[in-house]
């Protein structure tokens, strides 16, 4: 094999000698073949044959070159075309499938009709305080099958603890993602990806290791928890997953979403900080996603399009809900008055940017007509006094011919 390696390199370095402009094509050859020697599959008597051969292939490849690079530049050009083409109308991302996903179903004793709110906060907060969360309860749209923790409903402050909400969560998304793999029969140590959302409880360990302990999932599986990221995690866990998904073939993620209302119950005053203990209720949601395409016939959904607007660097949108003590030192979240107005330009900035990605062409150049005419317009008043007042207005594309339902959070 050491004299086999040796001869190689010799008549590599007498090729070398006769013609620099072969040598460019000569190597990738002779290093191939070389591979190929050290593995003890190519015969060494053919050696000299395929480096003749190799020699002659790449000094009529030089000749073409020297002698029509126009050819040549025109040959590449199409190659180039076609490669781009073949990007454009063949994308090499894969598709995130939802398998099937499960929502958390409350015991009967969990429930709490908004009758009892009175009760509850009987000798905790003022008269004022509770007709005011009275009224808040009734305009939310929650019915009276709705849940809250058993920790909350005995009406003791003391039991709402870091314990109590290990406990929330396990009795809401535990069960949830148990029923989940059930459903689906998928395995925990099928599991590539686990993601967790949860604004804010936040313990040690995490959510995300918390799923992993429970169901003892593979060492090989990979977890993440987000937190602080409001009503919109849960879409930006979906993300997560979906980027997640389109760079690991044959794989699955699993998504779980959660608030933790035991950890956040607010006892103070502030009525800012109030609402949040009407607003929410015991919730656990779990997800399956992925990119198997085995899997694709029995997929409840295929992920299309996901977009985000993020208007952190806005100030107004930045303090609409924080999570803060209040004069008391009593630790809530507050929601400020502007988070109507944030959360309407967060849902016209999210439109915007998801409607050239699902609606008809017809919709699409209606916008664009009724866009250029007002530039127009703009441009030459003497023109907008001649033109219909409904042409000046903009045009909001009908998004009914895009969308089947619609599930906006509130």
């Amino acid at each position: 094999m050491a004299c086999a390696v040796a001869r190689h390199a010799r008549l590599a370095k007498t090729m070398h000698d006769r013609s620099s402009c072969t040598a460019k094509w000569q190597y990738p050859a002779l290093c191939a073949t070389g591979v190929v020697l050290a593995a003890g599959v190519h015969p060494l008597a053919k050696l000299r044959t395929a480096v003749v051969h190799a020699e002659a292939v790449c000094s009529a490849v030089a000749h073409c070159v020297t002698a029509t690079p126009l050819l040549v530049i025109t040959a590449s050009a199409v190659l180039l075309s076609l490669a781009l083409l073949c990007y454009i109308l063949c994308p090499t991302r894969r598709h995130a499938y939802v398998l099937d996903f499960e929502v958390h179903q409350p015991h009967a004793s969990w429930r709490f009709a908004r009758s009892r709110i009175r009760d509850l906060c009987h000798g905790k907060f003022s008269e004022e305080d509770i007709a005011f969360q009275e009224r808040i309860a009734y305009r939310t749209g929650l019915s009276d099958e709705t849940a809250v923790c058993p920790a909350i409903q005995s009406g003791d402050e003391a039991n709402c603890g870091i314990e109590a909400a290990r406990f929330e969560y396990g009795a809401t998304c535990i069960t949830t993602i148990s029923k989940l793999f059930a459903k689906t029969g998928v395995s925990p140590h099928q599991v590539n990806f686990v993601i967790t959302n949860s604004s804010l409880f936040n313990p040690t360990p995490s959510l995300s290791a918390m799923i992993m302990n429970h169901f003892k999932m593979s060492g090989r599986t990979i977890n993440y928890s987000l937190g602080g990221m409001g009503c919109s995690a849960g879409v930006i866990a979906l993300d997560l997953a979906r980027e997640l998904l389109g760079q690991h073939p044959n794989s699955i993620a699993l998504v779980v979403s959660h608030e933790n209302i035991t950890n956040n119950y607010y006892s103070g005053s502030d009525k800012s900080m109030l609402i949040p203990n009407v607003l929410f209720r015991c919730n656990g949601s779990a997800v399956l996603l992925t990119n198997r395409s085995c899997d694709a016939a029995r997929a409840k959904y295929t992920i299309q399009h996901i977009v985000r607007t993020n208007l952190a660097a806005d100030d107004t949108a930045y303090n609409c809900v924080v999570q803060t003590e209040d004069a008391e030192r009593h630790v809530g979240v507050r929601l400020n008055k502007d988070l109507i107005k944030v959360g309407a330009r967060a849902l016209r900035d999210n439109m915007t940017a998801l409607g050239p990605k699902v609606l008809p062409y017809s919709e699409q150049a209606k916008y664009a007509a009724s866009l250029a005419v007002r530039k127009a317009a703009k441009l030459q008043p003497a023109l907008a006094k001649h033109l219909p007042a409904r042409w000046l207005q903009p045009y909001t594309p009908d998004f009914r011919k895009a969308f089947d339902y619609y599930c906006i959070h509130t």
